[in-house]
């Protein structure tokens, strides 16, 4: 037999909780010392106390536990018990989801008040410009990445030489955590002469571009003028493409509250991408949203 002490080593179960076990008639000592009144256990006992921690550590009370124990459950009721038990752990879940949900919102309307001190927002017309662009559905944001990879690597093959301004266009009526209808663009200079398959509508450029025109991986590519915008509401973001959410809340806040409506794809322009690797969260970065926007 072991003293109280050499039991709790040995299961790794403190003495108040085996003291506690013993006053609620969950686990007696196999011994009390009449003179002493030390308690003694025995390795017997052991699987008896491992079940009263498998059971409480699954949420059943020590009175459910108790009861348990000295019905001398079937394991076909206890089965039933651990189902029901079930159900109720994934009822709270979900209403701890909800609520967290709910936390959530009230933390984002509560930052929201102090979004629109953080931006200025003008609203100015846009010049068109020339582009070479790629329009592909990506799972996420951050994927669009890829489609710049394969701008890049388009120009490179043609000797077309980029004036350094790149640009994402989102082409969703909504916001939309997956498939999204995205398009990389990059600016390009003028110079040499464009195949008709890369023109817009066919029409022949006051530019020439030298080499485009006979490769079949080049059928995603396409260079146009991106179009003129009367009325753009636009705002400067400096910081990690990871917190540009925040400067879209701006947006879409002024935008409701001005009376605009946005009537086109919006526009992210990367005025400052950092030097070498993009990083989602370096600080230095410098975006340009621009939301075409007409009165509602």
């Amino acid at each position: 037999m072991y003293r109280i002490g050499d039991f709790s080593r040995m299961s790794r179960v403190t003495v108040k909780a085996l003291r506690h076990y013993d006053a609620v008639g969950l686990l007696r000592p196999s011994h009390v010392d009449d003179a002493s009144g030390y308690r003694y256990y025995t390795a017997e006992q052991l699987p008896q106390l491992y079940r009263i921690l498998a059971l409480k550590d699954i949420g059943f009370s020590l009175d459910q536990i108790a009861s348990l124990l000295q019905k001398g459950v079937a394991a076909q009721e206890l089965h039933g018990m651990l189902r029901l038990r079930q159900a109720e752990i994934e009822s709270k879940i979900q209403e701890e989801q909800e609520r967290l949900i709910r936390v959530e919102a009230r933390l984002k309307l509560m930052d929201q008040e102090n979004i629109m001190a953080n931006y200025d927002i003008v609203i100015k017309s846009v010049e068109p410009i020339r582009v070479v662009s790629v329009r592909d559905k990506i799972a996420a944001y951050p994927a669009i990445g890829a489609l710049y990879g394969e701008l890049y690597s388009f120009l490179r093959r043609n000797h077309i030489r980029p004036t350094g301004l790149a640009a994402a266009i989102y082409h969703d009526s909504e916001y939309k955590d997956t498939d999204i209808d995205a398009e990389a663009v990059l600016a390009i200079e003028m110079g040499g002469k464009a195949s008709e398959r890369h023109q817009d509508d066919g029409k022949p450029w006051p530019m020439t571009l030298p080499g485009i025109g006979s490769k079949s991986d080049d059928e995603r590519i396409r260079i146009y003028e991106l179009p003129f915008i009367e009325q753009a509401a636009c705002t400067v973001h400096h910081g990690s493409f990871k917190t540009l959410e925040s400067a879209y809340q701006a947006m879409w806040q002024w935008v409701n509250e001005n009376k605009y409506k946005v009537c086109a794809p919006t526009r992210e322009l990367h005025i400052y991408c950092g030097e070498g690797k993009v990083s989602l969260d370096d600080e230095t970065y410098v975006t340009e949203i621009q939301f075409p926007v007409q009165k509602a």
